[in-house]
């Protein structure tokens, strides 16, 4: 499993919309401790939701910006689950006190990093999944992070030409452990 360099420090996090999804579908297990029972339309398994567990653990006292956009909002509205688009609303309510209230600073580097995506140099792309990768770089996400398996394959590349980390929770757990003793 690759996880990023040494010297990366995830801040800035943009959820997909799968992984918003499984944060609705297994909110219970995430949040309240709950065991694991498959359900849902996102497609998470049992290791992605103990990696969510542990991540969100960590996120109690992680200084992290979680963000959504709104091609994540139209996405989560044509979901049958109600739960999804409110917790596309929560994120979105945690994103906006950052960049009003909180830590966020933006230092232009999103334009700059979305010409890469713009001249075609991730043609792989679905028009969706293209359409959130621009919107974590014009938010200056350093993160984006999927349960979709198949975007993740392309993480090297794109770690390449857009700076940014595209990675699964499983992935993003296994390069925070060793930085986290005694968690």
């Amino acid at each position: 499993m690759k996880v990023p360099a040494p010297e990366y420090v995830p801040m800035r996090l943009f959820l997909d919309t799968n992984t918003q999804q499984a944060i609705s579908d297994y909110a219970g297990a995430i949040f309240e401790g709950e065991g694991f029972m498959r359900t849902g339309r996102s497609g998470a398994s049992r290791e992605d939701v103990i990696a969510l567990q542990r991540i969100f653990l960590v996120a109690t006292r992680a200084h992290w910006e979680f963000v959504v956009s709104g091609n994540s909002f139209l996405e989560a509205a044509a979901s049958p689950d109600p739960w999804h688009l409110l917790y596309a609303h929560e994120v979105a309510a945690h994103w906006h006190d950052c960049v009003l209230l909180g830590p966020a600073e933006f230092d232009g580097s999103g334009s700059e990093r979305v010409r890469a995506l713009d001249a075609g140099r991730c043609g792989y792309l679905s028009v969706g999944d293209a359409a959130l990768i621009r919107d974590a770089l014009l938010q200056e996400c350093d993160t984006f992070l999927t349960i979709e398996r198949r975007l993740a394959t392309n993480a090297e590349h794109l770690r390449k030409m857009l700076d940014l980390e595209v990675l699964r929770p499983p992935q993003l757990w296994a390069y925070l452990q060793p930085h986290l003793a005694g968690l």
